[in-house]
């Protein structure tokens, strides 16, 4: 195999970023010559995973905090209000990292992107003649079995769900045609388009698709043509370094296994009131806790013989050691609560969370879901009870958990990322 040069643009926070350090890996243990771009503050966590990392101009927990920022995240259910006010941060950041995407993904034969970097990709590969795999955790490509990911809606029949993806591909495209002209202008001399990409593209299916979920979570329909390809997820290589601070280890020790609550990059506009109200709902219930407070910022008093506080912490080594797991949503956590076996709790913020939510509770490894905007100690607690509470939901939890862990994901992603090129 000739060596072929791959750029892997992933911009955003922890859980857009994580899955691709995965997907590198596996195409440098394959031959190939890989350049990994994302915001600066992965920089350490690109140490000992990828040779080649390239730092851009983003500070995604800076931006979530922002103003801006958090109109985003309060977009909650609101599809209308979610797409402008992406529009918005789009606006203030599209050129800049545009620019840095270019500069950096120069002499590359292959640019693959994940499903925020796939916004710039697309003008990048054409403005440098490389081809384009867009990669996404979530499903966006038309069809009848499953809704869009985006479009926090539970439809009842498949041409709702076909439809709920034309609309977003029209609604995106349309508000977005102005500033990517403007952007294929600016940035990379490049005449302007009466459709977006990648909108039209994955909605026409006329190029190559990975998404890195796992097929026993969501099947791959049979309409889809046959270079959409779901891979399995992909799970970044453990840091042999790393090892679990000793006072984790002894709160593990002193009981039963306890609730982990963490809701990752999702910053919280009143971390100490949200953090009261986790504590409650684990006192109401009985349960031990871990908070893991994150971009979110959770300020829960300190801990206790019942609470533990933490930072962060590995969730493939934490979440097995667990009774269920509390989190946002995101595609990355819902990946990895799946892969450990547990119960999940979802208390969704907004976009794909919301169908991540649906389909661990339709899978049967999750209750009903809490709405951050309807979050209570109240409510908490009685999802809670639920999770730790009802043997079928761990059952089912650990059942599926077995079919992912069979599943190789970034060697499926690796095969058809060389047919590709081939």
């Amino acid at each position: 195999m000739a060596l072929r040069k791959i750029t892997v643009l992933a911009f955003g926070s922890v859980g857009d970023v994580l899955p691709y350090f995965a997907l590198a890996a596996g195409l440098e243990s394959a031959g190939y010559q890989v350049t990994f771009v994302a915001a600066k503050k992965f920089e350490e966590t690109a140490r000992n995973r990828v040779a080649d990392f390239r730092a851009i101009d983003e500070d995604p927990e800076a931006l979530l905090s922002s103003s801006i920022g958090q109109d985003w995240l309060s977009s909650s259910s609101n599809p209308l209000k979610l797409v402008t006010s992406s529009l918005k941060i789009m606006q203030r950041n599209l050129p800049r990292y545009a620019a840095h995407a270019l500069r950096e993904s120069k002499g590359t034969d292959l640019i693959i992107s994940s499903n925020l970097a796939s916004l710039v990709a697309p003008h990048v590969a054409e403005s440098l003649g490389a081809r384009h795999i867009p990669a996404f955790p979530m499903p966006v490509t038309p069809t009848r079995t499953i809704a869009n990911a985006f479009v926090p809606l539970n439809f009842a029949n498949g041409a709702s769900n076909w439809l709920s993806h034309r609309a977003f591909h029209l609604c995106c495209s349309t508000l977005m045609r102005r500033l990517v002209n403007r952007m294929r202008r600016d940035v990379f001399s490049l005449p302007p388009r009466n459709s977006v990409e990648p909108f039209r593209s994955i909605q026409k299916e006329e190029g190559p698709m990975l998404y890195c979920y796992s097929p026993a979570v969501l099947p791959r329909p049979g309409q889809w043509k046959s270079w959409t390809h779901v891979t399995g997820y992909w799970f970044p290589p453990s840091i042999s370094e790393w090892q679990p601070p000793g006072p984790l280890i002894d709160f593990l020790e002193a009981g039963p296994p306890p609730v982990c609550v963490g809701f990752g990059s999702m910053v919280d506009r009143e971390p100490e009131r949200t953090a009261e109200t986790v504590t409650e709902a684990l006192k109401r219930v009985g349960c031990r806790g871990i908070i893991l407070s994150g971009w979110s910022g959770l300020k829960a008093k300190a801990s206790s013989d019942s609470i533990f506080v933490a930072d962060a912490v590995d969730h493939r080594w934490l979440f097995p050691r667990t009774a269920a797991v509390v989190h946002h949503g995101g595609a990355g956590v819902t990946a990895a609560a799946l892969n450990a076996g547990v119960p999940s709790v979802a208390v969704p913020f907004f976009a794909d969370q919301f169908f991540w939510a649906r389909t661990t509770n339709r899978l049967g490894v999750a209750p009903r879901w809490v709405p951050r905007s309807e979050l209570t100690a109240e409510a908490l607690g009685s999802a809670i009870a639920a999770a730790v509470g009802e043997p079928a939901i761990r059952e089912r939890a650990l059942r599926l958990a077995g079919k992912i862990q069979l599943e190789d994901g970034v060697g499926s992603a690796v095969a058809f990322i060389g047919r590709y090129l081939s």
